[in-house]
């Protein structure tokens, strides 16, 4: 169980209603208390091997955060190659403040509390990889990075959020703060909290995606060398010194495209892949029989990879359908049409299997690349692009595939 969680007052003390919940809290870990006064108590959980943890007389620091721009970082706050991304954070928080966000790239979810003068601060990455969910209860914030244990500090079931309810048994879209729960919520993505001993708790939005000028270039290939020259550095940011690297695999052309670059930037023996199969049993469940063994083999031949390194998955690693729901319902809250953790099993294997120490994926291409560009034919329709939509037929014979691929929308 990694991640961690707190109590900050936003009066003159910890309500009382909130003690048995923390007491509970802190003896199921009894090792990882990071602070405790009369106004804030804070905990990280007890495998928390993956967190940052910066402390001193002055300030604390606690949380998930990758720097993408980790060097870039170093270079302007004037720190050497082997600091650890908890103390860049800090160093970069006490030299630009709050506006320190906007300095930073990666995935993060974490908090630093000032203790002279009560100060806490929760934030969250660009993208809203990381979890973190926050309440208010009888004038005190109650965080956490899992949704159970908010509702075990809590003196009382937390009301369920029955607007959240009838969108998911609809399929609708959800509003990203919301949960399960009516007063939990969940820190929307490029926002954070600051408190400082006022009784407002409100988000910040501190980041927004703009879009970019492209420069003129002469033909199409320039342009395809500025993508693919964005993709390398994209790639290279996370690979940094990191000496095990894993990537999934399906055999599809996002995380294909991504696993051929990684073997020409990493040593190759360094470099673990990791792919979705089906065997004698899980064939069964599939209409076609088939998957993309064929593919994943093409793509490790042509790319040199170690087959050794590849290691295909055909289960899930959770034992039944209640052990699932058992973690679904910890960090989550419940059962929700946007979970994707058919994943897990994947970053289990890597993180515990090979000591994976980052993990790429093409899923977020699948989501942004390859599916809604499989139907980009409807731009023509709108426009009344005929001769475009007759092209389209052409060039990909037909639109048959189009309309069968999985769609997000």
């Amino acid at each position: 169980m990694k991640g961690f969680w707190g109590v900050y007052s936003l009066a003159s003390s910890i309500s009382s209603d909130l003690f048995p919940g923390i007491q509970k809290l802190k003896s199921d870990f009894p090792k990882n208390d990071l602070f405790s006064s009369d106004l804030v108590f804070l905990q990280s959980l007890e495998d928390s091997k993956s967190l940052m943890h910066f402390q001193n007389d002055q300030c604390i620091c606690s949380g998930w955060v990758r720097l993408d721009n980790f060097y870039e970082l170093i270079d302007v706050l004037g720190l050497p190659n082997d600091t650890e991304d908890d103390t860049v954070v800090i160093h970069a928080y006490l030299k630009w403040g709050l506006n320190f966000l906007t300095h930073i790239i990666g995935d993060f979810s974490f908090f630093i509390y000032e203790i002279p003068n009560h100060k806490l601060f929760l934030a969250k990455d660009q993208l809203g990889i990381r979890p973190l969910f926050y309440t208010v209860h009888d004038d005190c914030l109650v965080f956490a990075t899992q949704i159970d244990l908010i509702k075990r500090i809590l003196p009382h079931k937390p009301e369920l959020n029955l607007n959240y309810l009838a969108k998911e048994f609809k399929n609708y879209p959800q509003e990203v703060h919301d949960t399960f729960f009516y007063p939990i919520k969940r820190l929307k993505p490029a926002h954070y909290i600051l408190l400082n001993q006022k009784p407002e708790v409100s988000e910040t939005r501190y980041w927004e995606l703009e879009p970019i000028s492209v420069p003129k270039l002469e033909n199409k290939e320039a342009y395809y060398e500025l993508v693919r020259s964005y993709f390398i550095q994209a790639v290279k940011s996370r690979v940094r010194e990191k000496k095990v690297i894993g990537c999934q695999l399906s055999g599809g052309m996002d995380s294909s495209a991504i696993a051929v670059l990684l073997s020409r930037i990493v040593p190759k023996e360094n470099l673990h892949t990791y792919s979705f199969v089906l065997d004698e049993e899980t064939s069964k469940f599939c209409d076609s029989g088939k998957d993309e063994k064929e593919t994943q083999e093409e793509i490790i031949q042509f790319a040199g990879l170690v087959k050794e390194n590849h290691h295909p998955v055909t289960r899930f690693h959770y034992q039944n359908v209640f052990e699932e729901l058992e973690v679904r319902n910890r960090i989550m809250g419940g059962l929700a049409n946007s979970d994707s953790i058919w994943q897990d099993s994947l970053f289990k294997s890597a993180s515990e299997g090979q000591q994976v120490e980052v993990m790429f994926s093409g899923f977020p291409g699948d989501e942004g690349v390859s599916c809604p560009g499989g139907n980009y034919y409807h731009e023509y329709i709108f426009k009344k692009d005929f001769f475009g939509l007759f092209h389209h037929i052409l060039k990909f014979k037909g639109l048959r595939d189009d309309f069968n691929y999985p769609s997000i929308v």
